[in-house]
């Protein structure tokens, strides 16, 4: 799906003589411009497999030294692309603190602007202190409603742990996730076959680094939602839901998974739950979460033309 817009892959590994040192995972798209871009953003919106948290990997102390050899590298493709385009950085990143301060020295023009936030909650020890922190009406509510899903006949809730077990429920996934959106009139993630093709491949490896949280809710034979991320580093970070929108309503099936996916990694002694990227009025807002900048920014090469760019595109969203 890449052939129709990739011009070409530009993995960069950076060196301190034989000792890697730094990655930049970047591709040239093909379009109406050359754009540097991170690998697996700039294709159609629906296509696109990872859009967030787009860094530089760099170890420790080589900072200056990987920025030194990007800038270079820019230099010498400079006839080859024409802006750069890197979509849901957070601020404490590496492009955000070491790269975007050398450009603007440098006389590139940088404009960037925040598109959300990352929304995250601070796991305690356990589920009654959780509990004791988020207080009020939303939070009684979906604990009430927990209450009553579990006392249904037939109740059943486990983490995917069997590779038997993972394409029969990334299945379920994908329908409950597309029959909800549909019915709204929007295209569900998971109807694009590349998207899907690739996280069916993606959950086959986590589960087997024991990295995969695929929640599956059921009652008796029926799947009624599924919760889909990834645990690394003490973190579980959510991508994906799908769940039964025309039973169970007033169980509000979606936001009481969450909260049976935060128990469990309560007991998996996990210290986060990133909801990861959502709008200013995600429903991700009642969840008294942590939010943290998620930007967006273009950056064009030294001179007029890169500043007229920067400012019409300023002009367009202050229209819109």
């Amino acid at each position: 799906h890449y052939s129709s817009c990739v011009y070409s892959i530009e993995f960069i590994v950076f060196y301190e003589e034989d000792r890697v040192v730094g990655v930049a995972p970047l591709y040239i798209k093909q379009a109406q411009n050359f754009e540097l871009r991170f690998i697996c953003t700039g294709e159609n919106e629906e296509d696109e497999v990872f859009s967030e948290r787009l860094d530089f990997i760099v170890a420790d102390e080589f900072e200056d030294s990987v920025v030194s050899i990007f800038m270079k590298y820019l230099d010498d493709r400079d006839k080859i692309w024409s802006k750069i385009i890197i979509n849901n950085y957070m601020e404490d990143s590496f492009i955000n603190k070491y790269l975007f301060p050398v450009l603007l020295r440098f006389k590139y023009s940088v404009y960037s602007h925040r598109e959300g936030f990352r929304y995250t909650l601070d796991l305690p020890e356990s589920s009654d202190e959780f509990f004791k922190v988020k207080k009020g009406s939303f939070y009684n509510g979906l604990k009430r409603k927990s209450r009553q899903l579990k006392k249904l006949d037939g109740f059943s809730c486990y983490v995917v742990s069997d590779q038997s077990e993972l394409e029969k429920n990334m299945d379920d996934i994908k329908i409950l996730h597309n029959n909800r959106w549909n019915r709204s009139e929007i295209r569900g993630a998971f109807e694009s076959d590349v998207y899907f093709e690739f996280h069916k491949e993606l959950a086959g490896r986590l589960l087997k680094n024991d990295q995969l949280f695929l929640l599956v809710v059921k009652i008796n034979d029926s799947v009624i939602s599924v919760v889909y991320g990834f645990i690394f580093n003490e973190v579980l970070s959510f991508y994906q839901s799908g769940y039964t929108v025309t039973q169970y309503s007033k169980l509000s099936i979606g936001s009481v998974s969450h909260l049976l996916a935060i128990d469990i990694a309560i007991n998996k002694k996990l210290k986060t739950y990133d909801f990861m990227f959502g709008s200013d009025d995600s429903y991700k807002n009642k969840f008294k979460c942590v939010t943290e900048n998620m930007c967006r920014c273009e950056i064009y090469k030294p001179g007029i033309s890169g500043k007229m760019k920067i400012f019409l595109d300023k002009m367009h969203i202050h229209v819109n």
